[in-house]
């Protein structure tokens, strides 16, 4: 069967989900080498995935280990005010003589919680939201497009 042929197939509701991953070729690797496998060079093959990664991976580390990195208090005035970059302050200084560089290491371990924070509020609100209309069936959908105007 050609990808066509496939294609048209599943347009007119003739395959399953089930049938359709077993037409391809993609079903037969997978078997093979095995799901996580293939998904992992499917991952590696793709650069722009793999920096990605490595980025938030180094993003991540700096917020855990912020007090290790951080080479002052960033609240504390450590530096004459606005100073520039120096062996002292590698990024300088502030306007009240703080250290750049610990309060951007700092900051960072908010914008992780606000950023997971704000993810986890979304999934309860989504998925209670599907709960409701699931369970409800058509009355929920017309009640919760309701709410939403």
């Amino acid at each position: 069967m050609t990808e066509q042929d496939l294609f048209q197939a599943v347009n007119a509701g003739e395959l399953n989900w089930m049938e359709r991953a077993y037409e391809t070729d993609q079903a037969e690797q997978i078997s093979e080498e095995g799901y996580w496998s293939v998904l992992w060079k499917r991952f590696k093959r793709n650069k722009l995935a793999v920096l990605g990664s490595i980025i938030f991976l180094i993003i991540l580390l700096v917020a855990v280990f912020a007090q290790v990195l951080a080479p002052y208090d960033p609240n504390m005035t450590v530096g004459p005010f606005q100073a520039p970059p120096s062996s002292a302050h590698w990024l300088g200084t502030d306007e009240i003589g703080r250290d750049m560089m610990s309060r951007i290491i700092y900051g960072d371990q908010i914008s992780l919680f606000v950023g997971v924070a704000s993810v986890l509020i979304y999934t309860v609100i989504g998925t209670t939201l599907g709960l409701i209309s699931g369970f409800l069936g058509e009355y929920g959908i017309q009640l919760l497009c309701g709410l939403r105007k």
